[in-house]
């Protein structure tokens, strides 16, 4: 059994009496690729938001790297090494694309105030190499050569391939992608996943918890797959239990194989 990086103990999270996760409990190993998947409005995205700090549970207990961080604020987090995507891209759109990733860069880095004021040789080292660092991030996504353009120019793929940038530029221990390949075509989305699977071998300590609606991605991405349904986590294993296990099937479904549905919908 592997180290373990995230653990999530009997989470509650209420909105108006609606209960969207109900007594939820799951762990992360180091360095492992997992899937969260499931019906909409299963609780899949509530539950990265709570993770990554983005809503405040009504109940239950997170902790990373043994640590609770119950409660505590995105941009805490973020500098603890929990990085995401949103369903809903949320760039810096005015800034260039190579600025989005420097800024990021520097929440992972920080320099003293006074080292800041001063434009010491520190500093602008430091600053170098962070603009180098986030050019070389860049350049593994693929968009390298539009690092001085707005952001909000970049074709809507481009742009999702600059969030995952940001996310890579926190150094993070726990990754979270919430459908990162959502608008794309079948040919991006490939691309992608492929660029994302490259970037973790050379990231062996990153875990990654993946949300989408794409089984076939989850089957090739994941090793590891948590499925929830109505709140509730109904199933986890590998991923064959997409295409095998009865509670999956029928919470997709109603009985008919999530693979065969999938096939007969492209």
């Amino acid at each position: 059994m592997g180290e373990k990086l995230l653990e999530i103990k009997d989470l509650v999270v209420r909105f108006s009496g609606v209960t969207a996760v109900d007594r939820l409990s799951l762990s992360l190993e180091k360095g492992r690729a997992y899937g969260l998947i499931g019906t909409n409005g299963a609780g899949k995205s509530t539950v990265v938001n709570i993770v990554s700090g983005n809503l405040r549970a009504t109940e239950g207990r997170i902790a990373y790297q043994g640590n609770d961080i119950t409660g505590k604020k995105a941009h805490e987090l973020a500098r603890l090494g929990i990085a995401r995507t949103f369903q809903n891209l949320r760039l810096f759109h005015s800034d260039t694309v190579l600025g989005n990733v420097v800024t990021a860069r520097q929440i992972a880095h920080p320099y003293s105030l006074l080292h800041a004021l001063l434009a010491s040789p520190k500093f602008r080292a430091q600053e170098r190499r962070i603009r180098e660092e986030s050019r070389e991030l860049l350049r593994q996504l693929k968009i390298g050569e539009l690092e001085q353009l707005p952001a909000a120019s970049l074709a809507y793929g481009q742009q999702r391939r600059l969030e995952i940038a940001r996310c890579l530029a926190l150094d993070p221990g726990l990754l979270l992608l919430d459908e990162p390949a959502a608008g794309m075509n079948p040919a991006e989305s490939r691309q992608l996943v492929e660029d994302i699977q490259r970037i973790r071998k050379e990231r062996p300590d990153m875990t990654i918890l993946l949300i989408e609606h794409d089984m076939k991605v989850v089957r090739s991405f994941c090793e590891y797959v948590f499925v929830m349904s109505q709140g509730k986590l109904i199933e986890e294993g590998g991923p064959e239990i997409i295409t095998t296990s009865k509670r999956v099937i029928s919470a997709y479904m109603g009985g008919e194989s999530v693979a065969a549905s999938q096939e007969s919908a492209c």
